[in-house]
């Protein structure tokens, strides 16, 4: 490839060189002006009177050689630069052993704060007490999704055998229970279409996990996307139970629409199994402070990054909404490390934000 731009580069200038040549031939020509003969014409002719001669590929002088050398060895050194000018240098430069702001969802990561305490402490109950459905609401990014996680991890698989769905838009009766289905039975490939079958193989699965003195439970994230058939269907599945106990509890987690919802008289019956209503409420500006501080601590920080006023500054343009926290905090330390700045203050959030 690096021959093949030489010898182009070189053909250029030869052809270049050529057209000179025939344009000071011409003007060093005398021209008769008196008789009326046309300049441009006559330098016309000239220039077609040459044959063209075929360019053979010569080898590139030694300076043009070194000029190409030294252009390649630019590029290099700029490729070199982009590379290095990455994320994991990003990390490198802040002592990060991780992203601490990451987009993705990590148990890792959990922050308790009180109302994350107090909510996880209650879903725990609800299912330790047989209580048949809970909901767990909250606004877009205040931790609905990282709850389900954080029980999901915490429930003792000898004595629950937990599920989770992420319900989809327009997702119908029959694949919710297929969903679910698919995380109980090994050989899933051949369900059957009918509600009916479903509900029956589901609470048959139901009923050997309790011959094991194991429970089932079923966590929806995303719930307020159910369709009405849906929300009947989990309250059928809640109906299963022995005299003493309710075989399975199901954990709905939904933004806070969805109680408008479950308000209609349609869903009483649903509402009144309903024990369990536990909101997530945004932190606090103490909360705020020592959820980023707690997130830097967890990715391998050592020295302290943003100042007091930069935290303030975060808290009142995020209302303490966990995932406003995560962007903010994500695209202020990439703005950091491309300034070249170890410390991040009011100012430089407030450019971020702009």
């Amino acid at each position: 490839m690096e021959r093949r731009e030489e010898n182009r580069i070189v053909r250029t200038v030869c052809a270049l060189g050529g057209v000179l040549s025939m344009i000071n031939r011409f003007y060093t020509r005398p021209v008769n002006l008196r008789k009326g003969e046309d300049t441009m014409s006559e330098m016309s002719n000239a220039l077609h009177e040459v044959p063209a001669q075929p360019v053979e590929d010569p080898p590139p002088s030694q300076d043009l050689a070194e000029l190409i050398s030294e252009s390649h060895l630019k590029a290099q050194e700029s490729e070199k630069g982009a590379r290095e000018n990455s994320s994991v240098n990003q990390l490198e430069y802040f002592g990060f052993e991780t992203h601490p702001f990451s987009d993705s969802v990590n148990p890792e990561f959990f922050y308790g704060s009180s109302v994350h305490e107090t909510a996880f402490k209650k879903m725990s109950m609800t299912i330790q007490e047989d209580i048949s459905l809970g909901l767990v609401h909250g606004a877009s990014g205040t931790g609905k999704t990282l709850m389900s996680l954080m029980l999901l991890k915490h429930l003792n698989p000898a004595e629950y055998r937990t599920v989770m769905v992420l319900v989809t838009p327009g997702m119908s009766k029959t694949s919710l229970l297929k969903e679910i289905l698919r995380e109980l039975i090994e050989e899933n490939d051949n369900l059957p279409s009918q509600t009916q079958a479903l509900i029956d193989l589901l609470h048959s699965r139901i009923i050997d996990l309790y011959s094991q003195n194991r429970k089932l439970v079923i966590l929806i994230d995303e719930a307020h996307f159910l369709s009405s058939e849906s929300l009947h269907i989990l309250r059928t599945i809640s109906n299963l139970e022995t005299p003493q106990k309710k075989l399975s509890t199901c954990i709905l987690f939904a933004e806070d629409l969805f109680l408008r919802r479950l308000s209609h008289p349609s869903y009483e019956s649903l509402r009144n199994r309903m024990y369990l209503k536990v909101q997530l409420l945004p932190m606090g500006p103490d909360e705020t402070s020592q959820y980023i501080k707690f997130r830097l601590l967890s990715a391998g920080c050592k020295e302290p990054i943003f100042e007091d006023e930069a935290f303030m500054e975060i808290y009142k343009s995020t209302g303490g909404v966990c995932r406003d926290i995560n962007r903010i905090c994500h695209n202020s330390l990439m703005e950091a490390f491309l300034e070249k700045k170890k410390r991040i203050g009011k100012e430089l959030i407030k450019n971020v934000l702009a």
